[in-house]
């Protein structure tokens, strides 16, 4: 069973986050941390790393699939619909095949072909990790000073992290 996470996720990040703040108002800065405080524009780089990224592929086998709803009825070489009446006496007239081959005239009946492939896979992951990069900008908008010097502002991001799958 499942449990949402996300409920306590926040009053904890902020709880810590508080604690983090109040032990820093009471420390002295380093001169040259101070100065990277004190910057207002910041464009930084970074690394990117992605582990076990998982992707699904939605049908998988397109017609092949068997459990495709439009693969009832429907063969390689025709095709057996219901018709209006509801298939009545458990007969359809609306049907229709390919090549008069197919047709077993002593018999009686035609033969209809349809090709399955249930063993498709859907899912596909990948255990090597992929290296990325990310670029930064913050912009620092203020200072609260009667909040042990609060700084607020925004943040752009940008990141790439080439990655592919594929099937076959």
């Amino acid at each position: 069973m499942k449990k949402n996470q996300q409920v306590w996720m926040l009053p904890v990040a902020g709880s810590l986050l508080l604690g983090a703040a109040s032990a820093l108002a009471d420390q002295s800065i380093p001169p040259l941390e101070r100065d990277y405080m004190d910057s207002t524009n910041r464009l930084t780089g970074s690394l990117r790393f992605g582990l076990n990224i998982t992707g699904k592929f939605l049908n998988p086998g397109g017609s092949f699939n068997p459990h495709n709803a439009a693969a009832n009825g429907h063969y390689d070489n025709g095709y057996v619909l219901r018709d209006v009446s509801g298939n009545a006496g458990n007969q359809t007239w609306n049907w229709g095949y390919d090549n008069k081959n197919q047709v077993n005239a002593g018999a009686n009946t035609i033969d209809f072909q349809r090709t399955l492939a249930p063993n498709l896979p859907g899912e596909n992951s990948s255990d090597t990790p992929s290296v990325g990069a990310e670029v930064t900008y913050d912009y620092q908008l203020g200072i609260k000073e009667d909040w042990h010097h609060l700084r607020y502002g925004v943040e752009l991001a940008a990141n790439y992290m080439p990655f592919s799958f594929s099937e076959s």
